[in-house]
């Protein structure tokens, strides 16, 4: 589950433009966001490689991120 995760967030780095990240949402608010939406825990080493990973996508994902109701609208975040 872990890696579907891993996979959702990595996957809109591929799909998205660089904009401004200074409006964007924190990187933990939205990895425990999406956590959340796939009823599980992310820590320790797992957590820092997704905030890593959060980190390089635009403030419009994140924001997208954040606002998923279910993990199908977050994999429609690009």
């Amino acid at each position: 589950m872990l890696r579907i995760v891993t996979a959702a967030i990595f996957a809109t780095t591929l799909a998205t433009a660089a904009c401004s990240k200074s409006d964007a949402p924190s990187c933990g608010k939205v990895v425990d966001h999406t956590a959340d939406l796939f009823e599980m825990k992310i820590e320790g080493d797992q957590r820092t490689k997704a905030i890593a990973q959060c980190e390089k996508q635009p403030a419009k994902v994140r924001s997208c991120a954040l606002a998923a109701k279910s993990a199908d609208d977050l994999m429609k975040c690009k």
